[in-house]
């Protein structure tokens, strides 16, 4: 008498089983059949433009040399790029700064007196492999050479100060780090590090602020 109270309720249970599990299998062959969403988060060659573009920026750097009291001066560039990509991840990069401030430094003792320190120009050529992210913000790194023209500072002698150059023209391998993030479909805002020179206990790096468009 229990088991016969109890077995509609049974094969109630059993049926209520069989079509939830029918059901589930049904879902799972009709998620296995659609075509799965696309989250690529990097686009490569439908990213990359094929055209020029170009950077105006403000560069904040810091400058070390054993002939300057306190081996540090900070002075400001303002900087430009031209580029354009040599391939889906490939750029040539030409970048020219001047000097926007100069930065007061001592020079070598016996002198007493502060005087500018000055970026006058830089001329460097870089490599620049980039990589196109989906949301059109670009990641890249930066690997080339640079010329750079310091000021010319009155240093301290054994004789009366004398007018000669501090750091003159200096060459060096460069590099640096970098990404832009789309503000329009040709404007970007972006962001770097860069290591301008660095040769014989003297050392020029910075962050740059800038500006890009893409022609």
């Amino acid at each position: 008498m229990t088991l016969k109270k109890y077995l509609p309720l049974m094969l109630l249970a059993l049926l209520g089983s069989t079509a939830w599990a029918q059901e589930a299998d049904s879902s799972a062959d009709a998620d296995a059949s659609a075509p799965a969403a696309e989250t690529s988060f990097y686009t490569g060659q439908e990213e990359a433009s094929s055209g020029y573009y170009g950077e105006l920026g403000y560069a904040s750097l810091k400058g070390r040399s054993n002939t300057v009291q306190g081996n540090t001066f900070k002075p400001k560039m303002l900087r430009g790029v031209i580029g354009k990509p040599l391939n889906s991840w490939l750029n040539g990069e030409l970048m020219l700064g001047i000097g926007a401030s100069s930065a007061k430094v001592l020079p070598p003792a016996p002198a007493t007196t502060l005087v500018d320190a000055e970026i006058k120009t830089l001329l460097a050529l870089y490599a620049t492999p980039t990589l196109h992210l989906s949301n059109g913000a670009r990641l890249y790194a930066r690997a080339g050479w640079a010329n750079i023209t310091f000021s010319d500072l009155p240093l301290a002698t054994a004789g009366p100060i004398q007018s000669r150059s501090l750091y003159s023209k200096h060459d060096s391998l460069s590099w640096g780090l970098g990404a832009a993030f789309p503000i329009t479909e040709n404007l970007s805002l972006g962001a770097d590090y860069m290591l301008y020179y660095k040769r014989k206990g003297e050392k020029l790096d910075g962050l740059t602020i800038n500006l890009g468009y893409k022609f």
